[in-house]
């Protein structure tokens, strides 16, 4: 299942025009600053407002989990620093995916993220994060700015965050490595794949058809059905995909004498619809077998040759 991620913040931070970031900082009882807001300098206040909406949205949308927008803030080796920010993977899956269909799904994400860069390290940040303490409360917000850098106005509205990421160029760990914004490499050749091993994910695949299919499993595996066909099947396909394309064709036969409409392999949510039709509906005695005449060298082969074309497709993405 492929997901594609907000963009529209990307757009509406480019025109917001952000000169660059603004700390502030509070004491405590004892005399000691600490990070209490932080924000975008912006001087075009209504795309400032527009960015804005996406962020408060992906929070909102995640029950005011603060860590819906990822937050990384980048040393590089020659002084600058940067950062990264953009929906979080994890949680915007969670959004996305239907919970009832999420053991049932491996989402392959294609993920945005926007950064401001070219900043030298100042005492401003270097105070915010030496001081920034993981759980402790600092407001996000915008500013608007002239054109000399001077706060003329802040954001009404905010959100609060309690973790950033801090990470130095040639230092990177666990997820730092997958943003093409923090790990400069990635530029260099393809990136690595979050995600389960081909192996792993037919394993997974076999065992749903199963619980999909149990009659036709049984049928198949157990008393040969249609082995007579299979027989003649090119010894280069797998017993395995054998079944699956059986499987394949034997939903879409009947859906076409059920529910024709479903049948529209173009459709938006095309794969989301079918997958909730097996979750939904499940195999009997009552379910339609077609005779075993049906049933052809030509297509099953043809029905295994989609399944390799869909796999490599979305496996490459």
């Amino acid at each position: 299942m492929a997901l594609l991620f907000d963009t529209a913040f990307i757009e509406n931070y480019r025109k917001a025009e952000c000169g660059g970031l603004a700390y502030f900082n509070l004491a405590d009882s004892k005399g000691n600053e600490e990070p209490y807001e932080f924000g975008f300098m912006m001087k075009n206040e209504k795309y400032a407002e527009l960015f804005f909406d996406s962020l408060l949205g992906w929070q909102e949308k995640s029950g005011g989990d603060s860590n819906a927008i990822d937050m990384e803030f980048l040393e590089q080796k020659n002084g600058d620093y940067l950062l990264s920010f953009g929906p979080d993977l994890r949680l915007t899956i969670e959004r996305m995916v239907p919970s009832h269909l999420k053991d049932y799904v491996i989402p392959m994400a294609i993920q945005a993220f926007q950064s401001k860069a070219g900043m030298r390290v100042s005492h401003s940040f270097r105070l915010f994060k030496d001081k920034y303490v993981k759980g402790r409360k600092v407001a996000v917000r915008y500013y608007i700015v002239d054109d000399n850098h001077r706060v003329r106005k802040k954001s009404e509205r905010y959100f609060v965050k309690t973790e950033f990421k801090f990470s130095k160029e040639g230092e990177l760990t666990g997820d730092s490595l997958y943003n093409p914004l923090i790990n400069s490499e990635l530029k260099k050749g393809k990136p690595p794949k979050k995600m389960m091993s081909g192996e792993d994910v037919i394993t997974e695949r076999m065992k749903k058809l199963g619980e999909f299919f149990p009659l036709a499993h049984m049928r198949f595996y157990e008393e040969d059905w249609v082995s007579e066909i299979t027989k003649t099947i090119n010894t280069r396909y797998s017993r395995d995909q054998v079944f699956q394309a059986i499987c394949n064709i034997l939903l879409f036969e009947r859906l076409k004498r059920n529910d024709a409409s479903k049948v529209k392999t173009d459709s938006a949510g095309y794969d989301l619809s079918l997958l909730e039709h097996l979750i939904e509906t499940h195999e009997s005695f009552d379910s339609y077998f077609p005779e075993t005449s049906f049933f052809t060298k030509q297509s099953i082969e043809k029905q295994i040759r989609l399944d390799e074309k869909y796999f490599k497709t979305h496996s490459n993405k």
